[in-house]
């Protein structure tokens, strides 16, 4: 059975999410995949927020849900809250995320990250190569330039249930 680790990542002060990103993916990951080897996780999946486009005037966007898209109910009031939600967000700054349902402010992170591996001795083995005291130096010094450390969240996940809705992945585009 798989075993299977969910991390939010906040970025660092003064680092665009663009920039964390960035580094997220090109020096980070890599970092990581050097140090453990083949104790990589077998899977290390990264989940953006998304965030409302900001047009060059500063002016609020079209939210992505509008009524009279195609997409869009019209009577759901779900979609209408999502849409005030998301209209409303533009306007407070450069970096909101596209919220359907909450606030901006409950999506203080910018990645949820789930790292799967084979088992929890597969997880125990990479962490333990991991937190070896120059690894763990090395790992710590890397996460400095990019992360606030002091707000990162890890827990083990429990099972995992997948539902899939195979009449959309056979549609042909």
């Amino acid at each position: 059975m798989s075993y299977s680790v969910l991390m939010y990542i906040y970025r660092k002060e003064g680092t665009s999410p663009e920039q964390f990103k960035q580094y997220y993916e090109t020096k980070h990951v890599p970092v990581i995949q050097r140090l453990s080897g083949d104790l990589f996780p077998t899977l290390h999946s990264r989940h953006y927020i998304g965030y409302v486009p900001q047009s060059q005037s500063g002016s609020t966007p079209t939210p992505p849900l509008a009524a009279d898209t195609p997409t869009g109910t019209g009577g759901d009031e779900r979609v209408r809250t999502a849409e005030k939600l998301l209209a409303g967000s533009a306007s407070a700054g450069d970096h909101v995320p596209m919220v359907v349902q909450g606030q901006p402010a409950d999506f203080g992170w910018d990645v949820c990250t789930i790292l799967t591996y084979t088992n929890e001795t597969h997880f125990r083995e990479f962490m333990a190569v991991l937190m070896d005291e120059k690894n763990a130096k090395t790992l710590a010094d890397d996460e400095e330039i990019f992360m606030d450390r002091s707000k990162f969240k890890a827990v083990i996940l429990g099972e995992n249930l997948t539902t899939v809705n195979h009449s959309w992945t056979e549609k042909k585009t």
